[in-house]
């Protein structure tokens, strides 16, 4: 696991704030591996029509299905979308002492 599955998770728990639903279907099973299959069906996210698009280039950079083309905690910290936020957001400083 380690890093890039954490910043999976966080990517996928924005996206559920977002839209008010998972990205994926977790009901529609009941055993880990067919919710692993849900997931990995999951190619893309959908955001609501007003939604800042810098918000959801943040959330598309986290949740990549391949864990070397996600964003890592140090390119998360220096997007716009935490930049354009600062300095209400402590979310950036979060990231910040994630480890690598």
């Amino acid at each position: 696991y380690g890093a890039s599955a954490d910043i999976w998770a966080f990517g996928i728990t924005l996206a559920e704030l977002a839209n008010g639903q998972l990205p994926f279907d977790a009901n529609k099973t009941t055993n880990y591996m067919g919710l692993y299959a849900e997931v990995m069906q999951c190619h893309s996210i959908s955001f609501p029509i007003n939604f800042s698009m810098a918000a959801a280039d943040f959330i598309q950079s986290c949740v990549k299905h391949e864990p070397a083309d996600r964003a890592t905690a140090l390119e998360l910290q220096g997007h716009v979308w935490l930049k354009q936020a600062a300095p209400q957001v402590v979310v950036a400083q979060w990231i910040a002492d994630l480890p690598d």
